[in-house]
This record gives C-alpha cells, structure tokens and sequence, in this order.
C-alpha cells in the first residue's frame, strides 16, 4: 500500500528531476553564449583597469557567470536528488562531457572561422580539440563501461 505522502513526494521529485535537467541544459547554454560573446571582443575582457585584456566585457558578464555556474551546481544537487527519490538512472554522469564538447564545438568553431576576421586561429582549433578530448573520452569510457555489463 502507497501513502499518499509517498505519491506526493514522488511527484514532487519527478518535477526536480525534469526541471534541473531543463535547467542546467539553460545553464550550460548560457555558459556557451558567454564564451561567444567573449571570442567575439577577442578572446578576453575585463572590467576595470586591466591592462592584459582586448577590451572590456560586455554589461554584467561576470554576474551572469556567476549565475550560470551557481545555476549548474544547484541543478546537480537537484538532478541526484530527484533520481535518487524516483531509483532513476542518474544522468550526472552527461554534465561533463556536455559542457566540455559544448566548449570544444565553440572553440573549433571560433578556431576555423574567427570572429576577428584573421584566418585560422591555431590556439582555439588546439584548444577545441582539447576540450572535444576531455568531453568524448570519459563519455566513451562510461558507454563501453555498460556495454561490457550488458553482456
């Protein structure tokens, strides 16, 4: 026999669950725009007297920053929550290679055809190739994982 208190928090669980997915995908595509907006100034910015910077950030970067990574963490906690409550498959394990493949595409992206209007941008293809690395690989490594389980 179900309490209806255990339905309730089920249920309650279930919308943790599906709005921290929603939530940290709206995170990491903020993160992305963030790192576009600064590729397109040149690569850096800062507020202030900084003199090692391109230029200056666009209005309030640092504060959206720091929303989106707060934004991430707290849809972590809220995603194993959720699945924990429901006995669901915890896809946490996707965060990483999520935001780093999501880093890669936008520095290949900016590598191949720079915003600056220059040729190719040797350092961002080095990096993106990088972060695609260290986004496939423990990606890869998981599924292969289960793969090897199911047999």
């Amino acid at each position: 026999m179900v309490r209806s208190g255990g339905v309730l928090r089920r249920a309650f669980a279930a919308a943790v669950l599906g709005l921290g997915i929603a939530a940290g995908a709206a995170a990491i595509t903020l993160l992305s725009m963030l790192l576009r907006s600064s590729t397109a100034l040149g690569g850096s910015c800062a507020d202030g007297d900084a003199a090692l910077a391109d230029g200056p950030c666009r209005s309030h970067t640092g504060a959206a920053l720091l929303i989106a990574v707060a934004c991430a963490l707290l849809c972590l906690l809220a995603v194993s929550w959720g699945a924990s409550v429901l006995g669901a498959p915890r896809p946490l394990f996707l965060a990483w290679p999520v935001l780093a493949l999501t880093l890669g595409w936008n520095f290949l992206r900016d590598g191949f055809d720079p915003p600056m209007g220059e040729g190719l941008a040797l350092g961002y293809v080095v990096g993106g190739v990088v972060f695609l690395l260290l986004g496939a690989a423990p990606l890869l490594l998981r599924l292969s994982a289960a793969r090897d389980v199911d047999r």
